[in-house]
């Protein structure tokens, strides 16, 4: 009687990518589906750890992108989470830029939903996910520009008890191999935004289910 046995170790790799400026990066065309025919915009490109809205001005959103990439045999999927620092702020004067979710930051997990983005002329914040895993039941019908009536967005900071996220990419069910994930950074400012350089940090955690 010879018992023959091997293990197969769980494993996750999660990467995070910058996107070039301008005229190369159409979003639809870094792999994921569903970002809309639209480009980054601020003549600055980001990197894996940095993402510059550049010079905003009254009625023009600008908007950035990064590639988030997963790969993971875990049976049941992965998720990946995002959690901001807190408003997108000019620590100087305390004065922010009103947050996609409503300006409350998070009060449970996913919690405030993502609010669709004010129109031209009015000061907002906020990320928006598109890809085939990103829910849908969080952040609406894929396909969708970020600067279109219907987009939304979210800045995911917490109210002050620690923990809550926002789910950008879920997958549910089976392994993976070089999931992509676009997460689109955009701001606006109105006619009477004080002058001043506006910050928060947004972190990213993937989660495998083995």
């Amino acid at each position: 009687s010879v018992q023959v046995q091997a293990t197969v170790e769980p494993t996750i790799t999660f990467t995070i990518a910058g996107v070039p400026n301008g005229g190369a990066t159409n979003f639809n065309a870094l792999g994921a589906t569903g970002c809309g025919s639209e480009f980054a915009n601020t003549g600055i490109d980001s990197t894996a750890t940095f993402v510059n809205l550049g010079l905003l001005n009254n009625g023009q959103p600008n908007k950035v992108a990064q590639l988030l990439t997963v790969s993971t045999n875990g049976s049941n999927g992965y998720a990946i989470t995002a959690t901001s620092s807190g408003r997108f702020i000019n620590p100087s004067s305390g004065f922010w830029l009103s947050d996609g979710n409503g300006g409350n930051g998070l009060t449970a997990n996913d919690v405030p939903a993502p609010a669709v983005i004010p129109a031209n002329g009015n000061a907002f914040f906020g990320i928006s996910p598109c890809g085939t895993d990103v829910p849908t039941a969080i952040w609406g019908s894929a396909g969708t520009t970020m600067v279109a009536a219907s987009a939304t967005v979210s800045n995911p900071w917490n109210t002050g008890t620690n923990g809550f996220y926002a789910t950008v990419a879920s997958h549910p069910s089976g392994s993976v191999s070089n999931a992509l994930t676009v997460v689109r950074y955009g701001a606006e400012v109105s006619g009477t935004t004080p002058a001043g350089i506006y910050t928060t940090i947004l972190s990213y955690v993937a989660t495998a289910t083995f």
